[in-house]
């Protein structure tokens, strides 16, 4: 059994998630959980929308028609889909750069051919640019421009996966 903390349910029936937990699954506060129950083990676990790669899936082949620059679509722990290079292999987990860059919720871009973050630990895949999906202030994933080896993304190439999120996160039920 892994570590664990022990903590009290209150009066109310409510326990209080340690800070180092939340902070490690990006829970805030307005966060859903899953609830459930497994024997005599209660399993709480962040709820994300299974949507999300659904529908990402024809918007992301409708940026690969325009552009050749490798892109993928990840939510907030790991890839979901990708097009324009080699399909990155189970676990598909975000290194904990790329999750920051994530949340940070502006977006980031490399600002030089040698800014740039591993977008897997078990990938050699390198991310120049993150566009972070916003749904009711909460970001739920992130649209990712793959480096392969050219100069710089275009203003075409950036502006369409800006509107990529801005359309998974309206999709989703969010606010732009």
């Amino acid at each position: 059994m892994p570590d664990c903390i022990i903590r009290y349910i209150d009066s109310l029936g409510r326990i209080v998630i340690p800070k180092a937990i939340r902070k490690k699954l990006h829970l805030k506060e307005g966060d859903p959980l899953e609830v459930g129950v497994s024997g005599d083990t209660i399993h709480l676990t962040a709820h994300r929308p299974r949507a999300l790669g659904s529908c990402a899936q024809l918007l992301l082949e409708a940026f690969g028609s325009v552009h050749d620059t490798p892109i993928a679509i990840c939510d907030r722990s790991e890839v979901l889909i990708q097009k324009g290079y080699t399909a990155v292999k189970y676990p598909r987990n975000l290194t904990e750069g790329l999750v920051s860059k994530i949340f940070s919720g502006d977006g980031w871009v490399g600002q030089s051919e040698e800014e740039y973050i591993k977008l897997t630990d078990s990938s050699e895949c390198l991310v120049r640019a993150v566009f972070p999906i916003t749904v009711s202030l909460n970001v739920v994933g992130a649209v990712l421009l793959i480096h392969d080896n050219k100069k710089s993304f275009s203003k075409a190439e950036m502006d369409s996966a800006r509107v990529l999120a801005a359309t998974l996160a309206l999709q989703l039920g969010g606010n732009v």
